[in-house]
C-alpha cells in the first residue's frame, strides 16, 4: 500500500497494491483542502481520515474503503464536534476495532 502525503485541492487519493493494476480513486471530493492522511486497514476494511477545511475550520474526516477500492463513506464521516480546529489524525486498529486520534487547536 502507498499513501500520498501530498495536499490536493479537491481530494485525498490513496493508492491501494490490491486495487485494479495500482488504479488510483478518490476518497473525497469535497472542495478547499483535505490534507495529512492517516489509513490503518483491519476487519477486511481500511479506515482512511484526513483534515478537511471544506467548511472554512479544519475537521477531521474519515472514510471506510474495502480492499477493492470501493469507498463505503463517499461524503466522508465528519468526526470530532468540537468549536476548535481539528488536525493532525492517527488512525490504528486492534483488538477488534479502529481507534482514531486527532489534535485540537488551542
Amino acid at each position: 500500500m502507498r499513501l500520498t502525503r501530498r495536499t490536493f485541492p479537491l481530494a485525498l487519493v490513496l493508492f491501494l497494491a490490491s486495487a485494479a493494476c495500482g488504479a488510483d480513486f478518490w476518497i473525497s471530493k469535497a472542495k478547499w483542502f483535505q490534507i495529512e492522511p492517516a489509513v490503518a486497514y483491519g476487519n477486511g476494511q481500511y479506515l482512511v481520515a484526513w483534515s478537511d477545511s471544506r467548511n472554512d475550520l479544519p475537521r477531521i474526516y474519515a472514510a471506510r474503503v474495502t480492499p477493492d477500492g470501493t469507498v463505503l463513506d463517499p461524503a466522508g464521516l465528519a468526526l470530532p464536534i468540537s468549536p476548535r480546529e481539528a488536525v493532525s489524525p492517527s488512525v490504528a486498529f486492534g483488538s477488534g476495532r479502529f481507534f482514531l486520534a486527532w489534535q485540537d487547536a488551542c
